[in-house]
C-alpha cells in the first residue's frame, strides 16, 4: 500500500510543479512582452468593436476550445483599426495578456466603457511586427507568479514529505 500511495503523491508533485512552471512561465513572458511595448512606438486607432462576452462564446469563436465548466466568466472583446505606414491592421489584445477576463460581470461591463465604439486610441505596436499590437503596456497582476511559487512549494513538500507520509496509508 505505501509504494502506491509514494507513487501517487510523486505524481502529484509533478502535475503541480509543472502547473506551477507553466504560471510562472507565463507571468515571465507577460512581463517582458509589457516592458517591451513600453518602447514600442505607437500609432492612433480607433475602437471599432467593445463587448462583454461569457467565456464559453469567447473561447468557441476565439480558440476552438470549450471550457464549459467556466460559465461565469467574462471577457472584455476589444476590436480596433489601426495603419503603420499607410497599412491597415486591425488589433485585439488590449494588454499582455490578451483579453481581459472577469469573474464578475459588473467588472467586465465597467472595463469595456473605457473602449467606446468610435473611441480614438493609443495603439502599442511591435515595429517588426506591426500586427502585433496592444493598447495597455501595464505589467500584470502577480496572482499568477504567487499561484505558480505556492503550487511549486506544495509540490516540493510532496516529494520531500511522501515517503514518511505514505506510512501511514
Amino acid at each position: 500500500m505505501g509504494t502506491s500511495c509514494w507513487w501517487l503523491a510523486q505524481a502529484a508533485a509533478g502535475v503541480l510543479a509543472l502547473f506551477g512552471i507553466a504560471l510562472v512561465g507565463w507571468y515571465g513572458y507577460t512581463c517582458r512582452q509589457a516592458s517591451a511595448s513600453r518602447r514600442w512606438p505607437t500609432a492612433v486607432g480607433t475602437i471599432t468593436e467593445a463587448e462583454v462576452q461569457k467565456s464559453v462564446e469567447v473561447i468557441r469563436s476565439r480558440m476552438h476550445r470549450v471550457f464549459a465548466s467556466r460559465p461565469e466568466v467574462y471577457f472584455v472583446v476589444v476590436k480596433y483599426a489601426y495603419s503603420v505606414l499607410g497599412k491597415p491592421y486591425e488589433g485585439y489584445r488590449v494588454g499582455p495578456k490578451g483579453v481581459l477576463v472577469f469573474s464578475n460581470k459588473a467588472l467586465a461591463e465597467a472595463a469595456v466603457a473605457r473602449y467606446a465604439p468610435g473611441s480614438t486610441v493609443e495603439v502599442h505596436y511591435d515595429p517588426r511586427q506591426p500586427e502585433v499590437a496592444m493598447l495597455e503596456t501595464d505589467t500584470p497582476p502577480l496572482a499568477p507568479l504567487l499561484v505558480g511559487v505556492f503550487m511549486g512549494a506544495v509540490a516540493a513538500v510532496l516529494l520531500l514529505k511522501a515517503s514518511s507520509w505514505c506510512l501511514f496509508f
